[in-house]
């Protein structure tokens, strides 16, 4: 029995791990990265023997709420242990426990948009609620993931089948600015954005720009 070593799956063959790429690179190119989760695939043998089984840990992220004083965002982190035969990689993962669930209560408070630029220069992960001219920060977990959370809203721009007809770089600054920072933006008056995290999200649930010819939704804003 070699050394212990540590892989993850998440990387495929001709990914940045395998050419020796800093982690920037993940964080810029997500397509890298699993989509709820960071993943690491522990397994034993010597570096010159391949094991037949692959194990991990998948984390996801479920149930986001908030309160209505805008005071508390509580979340459910899912954990859960996996295996899958290296030679049959087409197969699906294998659950080899059950599933782990934590609860997680993130903090908000009121800050300043000044107080903001602050939070963006420290790099650290946050979580940041624009409402109207109130805004709402709590750091955050650097892997949270808010990707399906729809506990604001839904976000308009790129709603399925109802998609913003303005969604144009020569319609919409925010597009044409490739989403940066939601407090530039006083045409939105409801939405979210999380930063330095691994997943960075930037929804919008109520704004003046939003316009579709769906007759169902064209009156929502």
């Amino acid at each position: 029995m070699g050394k212990r070593r540590k892989k993850n799956s998440n990387v495929n063959e001709d990914s940045p791990a395998r050419r020796g790429l800093p982690p920037e690179f993940f964080i810029k190119f997500g397509k890298y990265l699993s989509y709820n989760s960071r993943e690491e695939d522990e397994y034993y043998g010597d570096d010159d023997e391949e094991d037949d089984v692959l194990t991990g840990t998948q984390t996801n992220y479920r149930n986001f709420t908030i309160n209505d004083k805008r005071t508390l965002i509580t979340v459910e982190q899912v954990s859960a242990d996996w295996k899958m035969e290296k030679k049959a990689l087409a197969n699906p993962r294998k659950k080899t426990s059950d599933d782990s669930v934590k609860k997680l209560r993130l903090k908000l408070k009121e800050i300043s948009v000044e107080e903001l630029k602050t939070y963006r220069k420290a790099h650290i992960p946050f979580f940041v609620l624009k409402e109207y001219d109130r805004y709402y920060i709590t750091e955050i977990p650097r892997e949270l993931n808010f990707l399906s959370a729809t506990f604001i809203g839904e976000h308009l721009c790129g709603k399925i089948r109802h998609e913003c007809d303005n969604l144009d770089p020569l319609l919409c600054q925010k597009v044409y600015d490739r989403n940066k920072y939601i407090e530039n933006y006083p045409y939105i008056k409801v939405g979210y954005e999380t930063a330095n995290a691994v997943h960075e999200v930037f929804n919008v649930c109520v704004c003046d720009c939003y316009k579709t010819k769906n007759p169902e939704i064209q009156d929502m804003n």
